[in-house]
């Protein structure tokens, strides 16, 4: 993953969000991953989604949520299309949950695969999929929760902030969400139903919907639990052409040279 392209800075941003649309084009990645695992985005057509895919493992009355950024000693593999990532989370001080996870990109879809294994018995709230999506883009669209072929449970992404945060809920196998316009969706598919929360978060001041997903309750020592999740994103790509003009008798400050830094995912080719 050309994950150094990545850059947020405003000074940058005009340049640098070129050499995201090139670098994603070339490369046919969909995901944007992390040196830990963490998805921080998703592109298609061009376009970047700020998405957000990770896991966490709240512990007991959900005071803390390690996650992705709790681990430790993480080692990344590619082959080809997939990356392959190991490590272990400690989820309380000396205590690890061990985590196995693939990510695939195959078309316009990513495939990810996460096993976590308990080598310690900590009281938690779960194993949970953690998915947040920019209210942004998304507030007044619609939100789906599926089992099989059917709608189990919809409900619009609030514009305001609700009086539950938890505005859907269900046991399903699918969630589809969508931008009010229609021009920007996610269609996530698991191999298992699970149970699936969507909640608002500008309870603590987020600018996010989240959907959480409960993989398996706390573990006890030895035992684990899998998922495989496909998310497919879509977007109706702005092909409007561009116009740049270049004023040649302001002297704005001298450039010394720009770059990029390798920072992980350096396996790719």
């Amino acid at each position: 993953m050309l994950d150094w392209f990545q850059v947020r800075q405003v000074t940058t941003l005009t340049l640098f969000s070129v050499l995201t649309v090139v670098g994603s084009a070339v490369s046919g990645e969909v995901a944007v991953v992390d040196g830990t695992g963490q998805i921080t985005a998703l592109t298609v057509e061009g376009e970047t989604l700020d998405v957000q895919v990770s896991y966490r493992i709240p512990l007991k009355g959900w005071g803390t949520l390690p996650g992705p950024w709790n681990a430790k000693g993480v080692r990344v593999t590619r082959d080809g299309e997939r990356i392959a990532l190991t490590g272990r989370v400690e989820v309380e001080p000396g205590e690890f949950y061990a985590v196995e996870q693939t990510i695939h990109d195959r078309d316009d879809a990513v495939t990810v695969e996460l096993t976590f294994t308990a080598e310690a018995d900590v009281e938690t709230e779960g194993v949970f999929l953690w998915i947040d999506v920019p209210m942004n883009r998304f507030a007044g669209g619609a939100c789906e929760l599926r089992r099989g072929d059917r709608i189990a449970n919809v409900s619009e992404f609030p514009r305001e902030k609700p009086a539950q945060r938890h505005f859907l809920r269900g046991n399903v196998d699918g969630i589809m969400m969508s931008s009010p316009k229609q021009d920007t969706g996610l269609d996530i598919t698991f191999d298992r139903a699970i149970p699936a929360t969507v909640q608002d978060t500008r309870e603590w001041k987020g600018t996010e919907y989240s959907a959480f997903c409960c993989l398996a309750p706390s573990l006890e020592r030895g035992e684990s639990t899998s998922l495989t999740v496909t998310i497919k994103p879509s977007v109706r790509a702005d092909t409007s052409p561009a116009n740049l003009a270049l004023d040649v008798t302001r002297v704005r400050y001298r450039l010394d040279g720009f770059g990029g830094n390798y920072c992980f995912g350096i396996e790719s080719p």
